[in-house]
């Protein structure tokens, strides 16, 4: 709010030389490196100290490398895959999606909660999903840049012509259809992304290795690891903002006002929780929503109708599920983060989906007091009811998480 009344309060009131000086600023600072050097180190170190950014600078071959990959990643991208990627395990992506996306389908249908027309609302917006899975499939999928030529004398001029053609490709765009499968990121970025408008999920070639995802580890594993990203983008669809659209991605409110306010109080229990986690519960809402969505029904994906399991794979699903969230952040950064991320901090995000899991607590013998022991009554249940049928652990001496598990 205080950055917003700055600017409010300065854009009515600067000269607008100063504002086009401004403007100017922020078109070039970026490309100040080498022509302004004592600068450049000034802003370097800054970062580093407050925004988390590395010590050391990259030298200019790495520079340049990324330079090009980033303007013309998806033309890099098609060539790369098949050389990092080799004999790629695609079906077996392409399979445990569409099993997490049934599950997700199957769960909505028992909801406790919903009226019956939303309840198929629900069903429909999940299953109408488009899917974009590893790579795109043909040119236009990849919508490549168009063919133009670059002075390698003349990098910065470079930079505007590719941006000129962008916008230009853009405004073209603004007369034609809507093409719902196009991809919007490069397919070797380690990334996955859900988009309202389009009700599309897109999970990235980059992703796909480990810790996500590796091939000829268990079903369990790959479940707890990449099951739980598709799992949480397509919860998206049903958090507190993808909930406004309806499966065609327009905006239509197809809850009753009643679903509504049990959602709206489902959802204030949840934002308590991460609150006392030291988070802003309202800004991570939608994130932790799609989390819970997506450990709980990877797990009813991994573990479907058995009335038996065994508790080391209910360890390792949760594990791998942890092990996607390992990191850490300088002090400084952080506390950024907890202001802007919209995502909660990886012990936060690895731990309270787990202690609203009943299954986590009943693998690891989490008791009364322990610290990721949740009684049921405490467990926030959004899109999964407040009883999930819990199957029975076949384990002998079975080690207890207890106290260490933040």
């Amino acid at each position: 709010p205080e950055t917003l009344d700055f600017f409010q309060n300065n854009i009515l009131t600067l000269p607008v030389e100063q504002l086009k000086n401004a403007l100017l600023w922020h078109v070039v600072r970026h490309y100040m490196d080498d022509a302004y050097p004592e600068y450049f180190a000034k802003s370097f170190a800054f970062n580093h100290k407050h925004l988390g950014g590395p010590e050391r600078r990259p030298d200019r071959q790495e520079r340049c490398t990324k330079s090009v990959m980033s303007s013309f990643s998806r033309e890099l991208d098609e060539e790369l895959i098949p050389v990092l990627f080799p004999n790629f395990p695609e079906k077996d992506v392409v399979q445990l999606s569409e099993q997490v996306r049934d599950s997700i389908i199957k769960g909505l249908k028992k909801n406790s909660w919903l009226s019956p027309s939303a309840k198929l609302e629900a069903q429909q917006k999940i299953k109408s999903a488009d899917l974009l899975l590893v790579k795109p499939k043909n040119e236009r999928q990849w919508h490549f840049h168009r063919i133009d030529r670059y002075d390698r004398e003349t990098p910065y001029a470079n930079k505007k012509k590719l941006e000129k053609n962008t916008i230009e490709e853009d405004l073209r765009d603004l007369n034609s259809p809507r093409p719902r499968d196009r991809w919007e990121f490069p397919p070797l970025a380690v990334n996955a992304n859900y988009s309202p408008p389009d009700n599309r999920f897109v999970l990235l070639q980059g992703v796909l290795q480990a810790p996500f995802y590796t091939d000829g580890q268990s079903r369990v594993a790959n479940l707890g690891g990449m099951g739980s990203v598709v799992g949480h983008e397509l919860g998206h669809a049903i958090d507190d903002e993808g909930a406004k659209r309806d499966h065609l991605g327009r905006l239509r409110q197809w809850m009753s006002e009643k679903d509504l306010a049990e959602f709206k109080k489902r959802g204030e229990s949840l934002i308590e929780r991460y609150q006392r986690r030291g988070h802003d519960g309202r800004l991570t809402l939608g994130e932790n929503i799609a989390d819970l969505v997506g450990v709980s029904f990877a797990y009813q994906t991994a573990f479907p109708d058995e009335k038996s399991v065994k508790v080391e794979d209910q360890k390792q699903f949760f594990t791998s599920w942890a092990r996607l969230w390992c990191g850490v952040w300088r002090p400084e950064a952080e506390k950024l983060q907890l202001k802007t991320n919209a995502h909660a901090l990886s012990p936060a995000r690895v731990n309270e989906p787990l202690t609203q899991h009943p299954a986590f607590a009943k693998a690891f013998q989490c008791k009364n007091g322990d610290k990721m022991y949740l009684r049921p009554e405490e467990q926030v249940h959004i899109w999964t009811n407040e009883e999930p049928t819990m199957p029975a652990i076949k384990s002998k001496d079975q080690p207890r998480l207890g106290e260490q598990g933040e």
